[in-house]
């Protein structure tokens, strides 16, 4: 079940799965939640590594099962996050580590211009968050986006078949699909390797950054405030009044100071642009590669955008999160920035 409509200004914690393999660095974003309280965060960690746990062998399931049935780490991790402070949990698996946080969100909005900055233990415990590890990369031309992908990041060679009548991987781990039990594209995550492709989306970061209501330039939490979260449209039409409530985007939020920087530096948004404050927004279906049923493997019709009630999700594989903004109002960034 993917997640129903979320209100931009909800307060409370918000929790992550993500799954890092400790040879090769590479970063697997698995899934994310807000939760309203501690015991509720706690209940989706718990539920997270139920669904991990059933995917492991006996010797590495052996652990997972102890910190469920530990009172004393539950309370001492409901303690931790009722006190402002960040709870992790790791679960091993050979070379894969699965990282369970959950951390508090602000409760108010940043100022315009200002970013929340990681807590200490966030620097100490998730040196693979998305935010830390995936950071945008400086080169000669200037901020690469946090969304971009590099020439070193090359989807893996994966080989595709049909499994209990869906597409699936012939080597499928856990991370490959997220708790909709959508397939996404496998990719490594390594900013910096290579030269950037611009105008290429990477699809791991397109999602942490969709999902967990991240930059899509810098990577960090997008800007919000009373009248929503801060979205940028490269696309307007003549009366972007007119525009009904229920836009469908692949195109992640944006902070503040990147939204001033881009307007003014983008050649095709100085031209053409609208900026939306998005009260409440709906997670709604994928853009990626669509199979269909073949002999003797599935085969590849098309590129679309699938919606997650469509059957036809069953033989996709995801690359890009597409959000519908459900309640918004215009709004002038370079105005608001002053």
């Amino acid at each position: 079940m993917h997640p129903a409509a979320t209100p931009a200004l909800r307060p409370g914690y918000w929790c992550e799965a993500i799954a890092l393999h400790a040879t090769t660095g590479h970063t697997h974003w698995l899934s994310s939640h807000p939760a309203s309280s501690p015991r509720l965060a706690l209940r989706w960690l718990r539920q997270r590594a139920i669904h991990i746990g059933d995917q492991l062998d006996g010797p590495d399931r052996r652990p997972v099962e102890s910190w469920l049935h530990d009172d004393n780490e539950h309370q001492y991790a409901l303690d931790v996050l009722a006190t402002g402070g960040m709870y992790a949990h790791t679960i091993h698996e050979d070379a894969l580590r699965y990282l369970l946080t959950a951390r508090p969100l602000p409760s108010q909005a940043p100022r315009p211009g200002q970013r929340p900055q990681p807590t200490s233990m966030e620097k100490t415990h998730m040196p693979n968050h998305p935010a830390c590890l995936t950071s945008p990369a400086v080169t000669t031309r200037g901020v690469v986006p946090y969304i971009t992908q590099w020439s070193g990041e090359r989807p893996a060679d994966v080989r595709v078949i049909e499994r209990r009548g869906r597409l699936a991987y012939a080597d499928e781990r856990s991370y490959d699909r997220d708790t909709g039990g959508v397939l996404w594209r496998r990719i490594p995550s390594t900013p910096g390797k290579g030269k950037p492709e611009f105008g290429a989306v990477h699809a791991l970061r397109q999602r942490v950054a969709m999902a967990g209501l991240l930059c899509q330039v810098c990577g960090r939490p997008a800007d919000r405030n009373d009248h929503g979260v801060l979205w940028l449209m490269g696309e307007a039409p003549d009366a972007p009044g007119t525009w009904p409530q229920g836009l469908e985007t692949t195109h992640p939020p944006v902070c503040q100071p990147c939204a001033s920087v881009s307007v003014r530096a983008c050649p095709h948004l100085r031209q053409r642009y609208v900026a939306l404050r998005v009260r409440s927004w709906t997670p709604v279906g994928v853009h990626g590669a669509l199979y269909r049923p073949g002999h003797p493997h599935p085969v590849l019709t098309d590129a679309a955008g699938i919606p997650f009630d469509n059957p036809a999700i069953q033989w996709v594989i995801a690359a890009q999160l597409v959000m519908r903004l459900d309640h918004f109002t215009l709004t002038d960034p370079t105005t608001e920035a002053r």
